[in-house]
């Protein structure tokens, strides 16, 4: 669906108007002009979960405040790029300008403040949370500061962005895939030598500690693999492996000495005494007993059944 509204009366009770198109279809915001005239116009179009936008006009500032977040959809990102205009943002770490042909994201989750000093010009995709960061590994930096370049890939994906906002109809699922690939070219240049070690840095290690944190939580599920923490934390596989052996370890490793460990613990615990060995080990995430018995012992030095009798031993002669 597309569709257009514009204000050119220069009244500002037509912002009020404006805005409550912009609340409806892409993100509910408070509007508010310093001056008592507002003219703009804002076109969009919908496909799915998506959504592509254009809005132009002249000054004024949105907030999106913890009530906005706590009343609305926040499941989703915006992309802007600020085709023309001064602007400023505030949102999650960042707090500063946003220069005139500038990319930035908007996680819909965190209060915002967007103030635009001067005419503008914003192109705009919205689509969900997790697919977006998804698409590239490092496509979240793009939500703690704004990116600009003269580079290919950032012309291509302003050009791509241009080119989804100006379709009328269109069969479903092309907006999408026009969406993701100007994503995915934001991405890559994200990834390149232009943007900062320190970047890079910080970005590999929040995804270190996402990827950590997810096998803490599902190691003990059998069916638990690489591909589904993939799509958990909504990265790569092979993204996957890169950080995990950064850490020199691997997936199935690191799966492996939780679901061990936490055998251990179990029969560790005479609390557990009346808990068989082979349901302490299904429990854990194990579905080969040979192959269970074969690491415990690798690991430990003795069988399952070594380590209890051990245990209550050593608790009967105290």
């Amino acid at each position: 669906m597309a569709s257009t509204i514009e204000v050119h009366t220069n009244n500002y009770g037509e912002l009020r108007t404006w805005g409550e198109c912009v609340n409806r279809t892409l993100i509910n915001l408070d509007f508010r002009s310093g001056v008592s005239a507002f003219s703009g116009a804002y076109h969009y179009l919908s496909s799915g979960t998506y959504v592509a936008a254009r809005l132009f006009g002249t000054a004024h500032r949105t907030t999106r405040s913890h009530q906005k977040v706590r009343t609305g959809d926040n499941d989703f990102v915006l992309l802007i790029y600020n085709r023309s205009g001064s602007a400023s943002v505030t949102h999650r770490r960042y707090d500063g300008p946003v220069q005139s042909g500038s990319f930035f994201a908007l996680d819909a989750s965190k209060p915002h403040v967007l103030d635009m000093s001067e005419s503008f010009d914003h192109l705009v995709i919205r689509m969900p949370t997790a697919h977006f960061v998804s698409l590239h590994p490092a496509i979240s930096l793009l939500l703690d500061k704004p990116i600009s370049a003269q580079s290919p890939e950032l012309v291509a994906a302003a050009s791509i962005i241009d080119i989804a906002v100006s379709l009328g109809a269109v069969p479903s699922g092309t907006l999408g895939t026009i969406a993701d690939t100007a994503v995915k070219l934001l991405g890559e240049w994200i990834a390149s030598d232009e943007v900062s070690d320190l970047d890079r840095n910080l970005h590999h290690a929040l995804l270190k500690r996402r990827i950590l944190k997810g096998i803490d939580e599902q190691f003990a599920d059998p069916t638990f693999s690489a591909a589904s923490l993939a799509d958990l934390v909504g990265v790569s596989r092979r993204y996957i492996d890169m950080i995990l052996a950064s850490t020199n370890t691997t997936f199935g490793k690191a799966v492996l000495e939780r679901r061990l460990d936490l055998c251990y613990r179990i029969l560790m615990n005479s609390k557990y005494d009346g808990k068989s060995i082979t349901a302490i080990a299904l429990d854990s995430g194990f579905n080969d007993l040979s192959h269970f018995s074969k690491r415990f012992r690798e690991r430990f030095g003795m069988s399952p059944r070594m380590a209890r009798n051990a245990r209550n031993r050593t608790l009967t002669e105290h």
